[in-house]
């Protein structure tokens, strides 16, 4: 059986999405001016060598861009995580695998109040007792309990699964990010 465990500190992970933001803008303005020296180094070399190296360049900057827009796309998973999490609160904590017993446990607490109430409906009310009107608040009271606790089934059952679903549209954009491998720049000059 897998554990699934929801742990998300808001302030902690806009953060990271604050320094990821830095980290690719910083590794965009590099990237754009160390392959623009590279490209200007080949206007000034003119041999054979110097195609060749445009060419590695051109691979090596396809590369780059790859790498960047992996980059980019582990951003965008955080920002879904933020943005799907941000209306629960600023601290989310939630073992996906305690949900039936959750709901198992309301559904217990539910059918000992309708037991109760079923026990109220079952005094002899054929003669006057003094104390008929105190027994009669206090089934309203039950009743009203028994009803907040389907309110809350039904809140408690929303919840997990806004958060399952969120788990799946997550779980399902990481699946789609490739993996990315970067090669060493090696270039020999030829003889």
């Amino acid at each position: 059986m897998v554990v699934i465990i929801i742990d998300v500190d808001m302030g902690e992970l806009s953060n990271n999405i604050m320094g990821l933001t830095a980290l690719i803008d910083e590794y965009e303005n590099i990237k754009l001016n160390l392959f623009n020296q590279l490209k200007d180094s080949c206007i000034n070399w003119q041999d054979g060598n110097s195609v060749k190296f445009d060419n590695e360049i051109y691979l090596e900057k396809q590369e780059s861009d790859l790498f960047l827009q992996a980059l980019k796309s582990k951003k965008e998973i955080f920002e879904l995580v933020y943005t799907k999490y941000h209306e629960f609160g600023n601290k989310i904590k939630c073992n996906l695998n305690n949900k039936n017993s959750l709901l198992g446990q309301i559904d217990d607490c539910y059918n000992k109040a309708s037991n109760i109430i079923n026990s109220f409906n079952y005094i002899d009310r054929s003669f006057y007792y003094s104390e008929i009107y105190s027994i009669s608040l206090q089934k309203d009271v039950i009743v009203g309990v028994r009803n907040k606790l389907s309110t809350i089934k039904t809140q408690v059952v929303n919840l997990f699964n806004k958060i399952e679903n969120i788990e799946k549209e997550v779980k399902n954009k990481i699946n789609a990010l490739e993996a990315i491998k970067i090669n060493d720049f090696d270039f020999y000059l030829g003889e």
